[in-house]
């Protein structure tokens, strides 16, 4: 049963992941220009000069390798 949600979550995490990064702008604003304008609302940067992207990147990646860890532990 465990096995199964986190497989579910991790599914729909790889998705998500995969949409971050190709919306993230490149240096010639390949694959992030696909969603329409490439300076657009998300890849505005903040105080920190992140932008909202890199951070969802981020955040994303990270559980994404936890959830990967604990499927390994559960499966063991």
């Amino acid at each position: 049963m465990i096995e199964t949600i986190l497989s579910v979550v991790v599914s729909i995490l790889s998705i998500a992941l995969i949409a971050a990064v190709l919306l993230q702008e490149g240096s010639d604003q390949g694959m992030g220009a696909l969603a329409g304008n490439a300076d657009s609302y998300l890849n505005k940067t903040g105080k920190n000069g992140k932008s909202l992207v890199a951070s969802a990147t981020k955040w994303i990646a990270a559980a994404w390798l936890i959830l990967i860890l604990c499927m390994s532990f559960v499966a063991a």
